[in-house]
């Protein structure tokens, strides 16, 4: 899983929640924590096992992180703002 666009990542913990659902046996890798400063194209975490698996998981826990992020990224804007 990458980053499509600059900001701050979130909602990691959330998307492995919802590939271990689907196989509590795939190994997943964080290669990035919640909060940290993400550039385009930054992988977040790589996953290997069952494909059906991590095919049927994947656009559910894209969503959450893409939402996540958005929230986090807005969240630092109105902080510098200030």
């Amino acid at each position: 899983m990458d980053s499509g666009d600059a900001g701050v990542v979130g909602g990691l913990p959330l998307a492995e929640a919802f590939v271990r659902h689907r196989d509590s046996n795939v190994e997943i890798e964080a290669l990035v924590s919640d909060g940290d400063a993400g550039r385009p194209g930054t992988d977040l975490m790589r996953m290997r096992g069952n494909a059906r698996a991590l095919l049927t998981a994947e656009r559910s826990a894209r969503n959450r992180v893409q939402h996540l992020a958005g929230i986090a990224t807005m969240t630092r804007d109105y902080g510098a703002a200030r």
